[in-house]
């Protein structure tokens, strides 16, 4: 994903957005994303909010997924996480 200034993210990320009418009621939580996933989110909001005027996000993260590359000492694997899963392990991108 490119952000405004024609920069690389550092992650690909596709949304869905439905009307209120298409999902069950939900109690809210309030997530604390790490900076990667926050610019995607961030990116997202400005392109929605220059289109959709009249209409505010409200983000489902507990229902997202997210797959991530993790690189090891001797292979790489695929993971397939969920978006709390994957907050916390991207948290050890900054740590050894």
């Amino acid at each position: 994903m490119r952000d405004t200034k024609n920069e690389n993210l550092d992650i690909e990320m596709n949304v869905t957005v439905l009307t209120k009418g298409y999902w069950p009621m939900y109690k809210t939580m309030e997530y604390h994303l790490p900076e990667e996933m926050m610019k995607g989110v961030q990116y997202f909001q400005d392109f929605y909010k220059e289109r959709v005027k009249h209409r505010d996000l409200n983000w489902m993260f507990f229902l997202g997924t997210c797959q991530i590359t993790a690189h090891f000492a001797k292979s790489k694997k695929e993971l397939v996480l969920s978006t709390s899963q994957a907050a916390l392990l991207l948290l050890f991108n900054h740590e050894d």
